[in-house]
């Protein structure tokens, strides 16, 4: 069991060091708490029995899914901060496309580049391979 005066995020913070918390909802009665895989429900079961949140012992043991509490108490849900991680990964996706596509704009850039390089080369070598390599006069 948890202290009555202890507060949902701190409990939070304390479990989250077992692993990621699905959903955890608080009663008077105790605190559920759903790991998302079920190690770290178990190592939790283990390292957090006895162990002291708010200068308090307290005591974990593990339930079945049905013993959830339905209705009453004070919840707390991974979706929102799931909903953010994941507008922020399509950011970054987003971003790491940009970047890609910028890198391969520059890439042909090159390319064209060097092939207008070398197309004047041979040119340039070719009028100078006709004797055409001497000065020219331009008429202005």
């Amino acid at each position: 069991g948890v202290h009555f005066k202890t507060r949902l995020e701190n409990l939070r913070k304390h479990m989250h060091q077992f692993g990621d918390i699905v959903e955890m909802v608080m009663q008077r009665t105790g605190t559920f708490i759903e790991f998302d895989r079920a190690k770290d429900a178990q190592e939790a079961k283990i390292d957090g029995n006895s162990s002291l949140l708010d200068g308090r012992r307290i005591s974990v043991r593990m339930c079945r899914p049905s013993d959830k509490p339905r209705n009453a108490g004070v919840r707390w849900h991974r979706d929102d901060a799931l909903k953010k991680k994941e507008s922020m990964l399509h950011e970054q996706e987003w971003r790491q496309q940009q970047a890609d596509e910028t890198r391969e704009r520059v890439r042909a850039r090159r390319k064209e580049e060097e092939a207008r390089e070398k197309l004047r080369n041979a040119r340039t070598s070719q009028g100078a391979a006709k004797g055409g390599g001497g000065a020219r006069e331009v008429a202005k």
